[in-house]
Order: structure tokens, then sequence, then C-alpha cells
């Protein structure tokens, strides 16, 4: 089964959903339900990151650790998910691009998270 997340995707969502999506535990190694609501958004660390963040429908962010480099081009708009035969995303599924579908990398950790930089809610960076 292959999934496809659009970047460009967009939530609207209450003040209250918002603020709880912001107290989950961060750091707790965890799995992604796509039958519970799916990935609405994703944001790679960097180019030639192994790190992209995922968000689900319940607007929680998780840091997502890849087996190599595989979205190269953070402008892309599409990623592909090959979830585990459970129907979500673990150390059993894999990530690829629709843009470099070569690149199929695994998954070696999922753990819940804040917001990525750039993102509503994420933590300020401090200037020297």
């Amino acid at each position: 089964m292959r999934l496809l997340v659009s970047f460009a995707l967009a939530a609207t969502v209450s003040l209250p959903a918002a603020l709880h999506a912001q107290k989950e535990p961060q750091g707790k190694e965890t799995t992604i339900d796509f039958a519970a609501g799916g990935i609405i958004n994703f944001q790679p660390e960097g180019r030639d990151s192994n790190i992209v963040y995922l968000q689900d429908r319940r607007l929680r962010w998780y840091k997502v650790t890849l087996t190599g480099p595989c979205l190269p081009d953070a402008t892309q708009n599409t990623i592909v998910y090959r979830p585990s035969p459970g129907n979500r995303l673990d150390r059993f599924s894999s990530i690829s691009s629709t843009r470099y579908p070569q690149l199929n990398c695994g998954i070696t950790s999922i753990t819940t998270s804040a917001p990525p930089p750039g993102q509503p809610g994420s933590a300020k960076r401090h200037r020297r």
C-alpha cells in the first residue's frame, strides 16, 4: 500500500485542538496510525538530511529518522509512505518521494516532537 501526502495541504483547526497538540510529551518512541487520521503535513529538516517531521490530523508532530537522506529537495511537493501491514508508520515502514522514487529509505525511529522550526508553535531561536 502506498500513501501520498501533498506538502501544500492545509488544515483548519480550532485553538483548543492546537493547544492540546502542543502538550504532547516529546521524545517518546511511537508509531503513526493511518487508520486514526494519517499524515497532513511534512517538513524535511534540511537538504540531504535523514530527518523529516510529520504532522498527523490531530496536529501532533513527529520526528522521523530515516536510514538515509531520501528527500534531497525540500521544495518537492509529494512524499510516499509505505506503511507496515498494520496500516501504520513504524520501523518496518519506508518513505520516498515522487520526484526521487529510487531513494527509498527505511525508518529507524519515530518520536513525538515539538513543531519544527518555521511551523506555528515551534520554539523560537535566540540570536546571539
